[in-house]
């Protein structure tokens, strides 16, 4: 996902939105975290949909040690955040 952030963009990707993606699908966000709904990727992850995530942008950056992304298996991330996933996606 690549968009510009704005007032109409903020949050436009929910959980109803990721859900719909296929287990085996991959959600790639190098744009901004804030287009993606606070939580609604980490919930769809949890539901397995879609399978994995790779991103380039967090709401907070550094990527704090105890962020819930760290501790999922299933989410990478770009050197600079030091997220680290399961064979490097």
């Amino acid at each position: 996902m690549h968009l510009r952030l704005n007032d109409e963009a903020r949050g436009i990707v929910g959980v109803p939105d990721l859900v719909r993606m296929k287990p085996t699908a991959l959600f790639v966000n190098t744009s901004r975290a804030e287009l993606v709904a606070d939580g609604a990727l980490l919930t769809a992850l949890r539901q397995g949909r879609p399978g994995q995530a790779a991103l380039d942008v967090f709401e907070t950056e550094p990527l704090p040690v105890d962020s819930p992304f760290a501790a999922h298996g299933e989410c990478a991330g770009d050197a600079a955040s030091g997220l680290r996933g399961k064979e490097q996606l």
